[in-house]
């Protein structure tokens, strides 16, 4: 990845395979030195480019720092109504 080649601060962990999201983020957890783990999905479904704002952020002093989507846009019609259902109950 780019921007762990230009910053040996950032790691990656790559599991051997599949073991689900929770057991990686585990994994994440265990084999953090730093003060700062980022949890991201693998398919970008969460936009790389704001980590370095989200970054900046922590530094600023928050705890915690997440990102909420402000649009829906490119997604078909079945996701959006089953994102309105769940995110609704």
């Amino acid at each position: 990845m780019k921007i762990q080649q230009s910053d040996s601060r950032i790691s990656i962990v790559d599991l051997s395979r599949n073991y689900g999201k929770e057991i990686a983020m585990t994994a994440g957890l265990d084999y953090m030195k730093g003060d700062t783990l980022v949890i991201i999905d693998a398919d970008l479904q969460d936009n790389p480019e704001l980590l370095p704002i989200m970054v900046k952020e922590i530094e600023n002093g928050y705890d915690d720092v997440y990102a909420q989507r402000t649009s829906r846009k490119g997604e078909s019609w079945l996701k959006k109504q089953l994102h309105f259902y769940f995110t609704a109950f």
